[in-house]
């Protein structure tokens, strides 16, 4: 991994020195994915929604105009870096409407769909409130990329629209609703049918929580096996 130098952001709060952290290079290693689009294993890339680590503001670090690239070590050499935002952040930010377009709540929303499926990514289990917020954050965000879907059909490129898909999909079973689920898995294409095979099962054990994705070669011994019409992992012959 190649450090590349960070550039400084002064925060809308606060007006303080931050550092974003940039990169000339970086291996992945050990990176496992899951439903919900979290990946594990990156290095730690500064968040678009991000915290001051001075005076804990939460903002978009798009919207600031206020930064400083190519600053000589002399000048960040005492400065923080930038934070990740926590739980609370996140409520309050969808709370408090932080976001003011429709892209910036879609984000805000998804990182707390994320970071409260940590909890069961972890191995924890949800509380009643815990679970109430959960599910209202999905039946908005859903409802928000729904709208998204039709904006972006007729100029995305496919990649674009079939990820998009793979969320609403994954927010669907989430919510419980494994019927359109399992109908919206026969209009993905063909290269995606490992993945819909993974969720077809999921939706027959009515399982709603995040799930670790399976690839081929993925396991330690590196059989090969693939994901049968149960959702299953069989090795092959």
């Amino acid at each position: 991994m190649l450090f590349a130098t960070p550039t400084i952001y002064y925060c809308p709060s606060c007006n303080k020195p931050m550092l974003k952290t940039n990169y000339r290079s970086y291996t992945v290693h050990g990176s496992a994915s899951y439903s919900d689009g979290e990946r594990t294993g990156c290095p730690g890339f500064t968040p678009n929604l991000a915290k001051c680590p001075n005076c804990g503001a939460v903002f978009f670090l798009h919207n600031l105009w206020a930064k400083k690239e190519d600053a000589p070590p002399e000048e960040y050499r005492y400065c923080k870096n930038i934070a990740n935002p926590v739980l609370a952040d996140y409520i309050k930010a969808v709370e408090q409407g932080l976001a003011k377009t429709a892209d910036e709540e879609i984000e805000a929303r998804t990182c707390l769909w994320r970071t409260l499926n940590n909890i069961t990514r972890n191995g924890g289990s949800f509380g009643s409130d815990t679970m109430k917020l959960w599910e209202d954050n999905c039946e908005k965000l859903l409802s928000l990329q729904e709208q998204k879907l039709k904006e972006i059909t007729r100029t995305a490129e496919l990649d674009a629209i079939n990820n998009l898909r793979i969320t609403i999909i994954e927010l669907k079973r989430s919510l419980g609703r494994f019927d359109e689920v399992l109908q919206a898995l026969k209009e993905l294409p063909e290269s995606c049918d490992w993945l819909a095979r993974q969720f077809a099962g999921k939706c027959k054990k009515q399982d709603r929580m995040v799930f670790k994705v399976r690839y081929k070669n993925d396991n330690p011994e590196g059989d090969n096996y693939f994901i049968d019409e149960d959702g299953e992992e069989r090795l092959l012959p």
